[in-house]
């Protein structure tokens, strides 16, 4: 059995958060074996833990948002995919402000960040969720299932289309490794449509949106100069957003999880059930 990792050493980044637009710096730190990933707000007081595990989960609107007594860390699943991707089970995640730092919208940021942390073993085991049986959330025609799947690996399926807003069908395939994650799915960036910006603002979100930490489209076409960064980037994104989501269960997860035209709402429907069976 694999053994448990955390970072290094204490590493800090500072920058804008997407929805918020409030400046914001996070802090990594090493952490005990079993500890799992905890945020902690550094300004305020006291700074209570706040597990990255699905039971703590807020808000589902465009990100994911968690909340302990009132204290909330908004748009964590971009950092968590990063973490789970490079296979870092134990850390403290400090920030000073409402919400993570965007970046550039993806996950390159927090893989830097993690990179010049540093991997260090740790004694214990790493459990790992197998899944036993398929286990399904749907809405409409949205849905996403998880299923066994021989072997110790996360194989992710996505499929998106958006044809009222002329984005036909992206679909990608992926068999998650750090190395995979790291050049296949880390730089993808988010992404959002001119004809929505009007609804997204009436929700208070994407306060410190730019060209400069996401994608925006507009008639099927990209408004960013500098054009995509693969061809199927939207989709991309989303196994993105579902593995920060997954990271939720607080568990390695052994299985294949496909989706299709889901978000963070069925992504955290699909880890709760996988939380009602899973063993202590």
């Amino acid at each position: 059995m694999e053994r448990e990792r955390t970072i290094a050493k204490t590493v800090s980044v500072s920058g804008i958060g997407l929805h918020s637009g409030a400046n914001a710096r996070l802090t990594l730190k090493p952490a005990p074996p079993g500890s799992g990933i905890v945020f902690f707000r550094s300004d305020r007081a006291p700074a209570l833990p706040i597990p990255a595990r699905i039971d703590f989960v807020s808000d589902d609107r465009f990100a994911t948002t968690l909340c302990r007594d009132g204290v909330e860390v908004a748009t964590v699943e971009h950092f968590l995919a990063a973490a789970y991707g490079l296979e870092v089970d134990n850390l403290e995640a400090w920030i000073e402000g409402p919400e993570i730092p965007a970046g550039d919208g993806s996950a390159r940021l927090f893989v830097e960040l993690l990179t010049e942390a540093g991997v260090e073993l740790q004694g214990q085991p790493r459990p790992v969720f197998s899944v036993p049986r398929p286990l399904e959330a749907v809405n409409h025609e949205a849905r996403i299932i998880a299923c066994p799947e021989a072997g110790a690996n996360l194989f992710l399926e996505f499929k998106i289309a958006y044809p009222h807003l002329q984005i036909s069908e992206q679909t990608f395939q992926l068999k998650l490794s750090p190395g995979d994650f790291r050049r296949e799915i880390a730089s993808a960036r988010t992404y959002g449509f001119l004809e929505n910006l009007a609804g997204l603002e009436a929700e208070g979100k994407g306060q410190g949106g730019s060209l400069e930490n996401a994608i925006l489209m507009s008639n099927g076409k990209v408004i960013n100069p500098e054009g995509l960064r693969f061809p199927e980037e939207l989709v991309r994104h989303k196994i993105l957003d579902l593995i920060g989501d997954l990271a939720l269960l607080g568990r390695r997860i052994s299985g294949r999880v496909a989706a299709q035209y889901s978000g963070h709402f069925l992504n955290h429907q699909l880890v709760r059930e996988m939380s009602k069976i899973m063993k202590p």
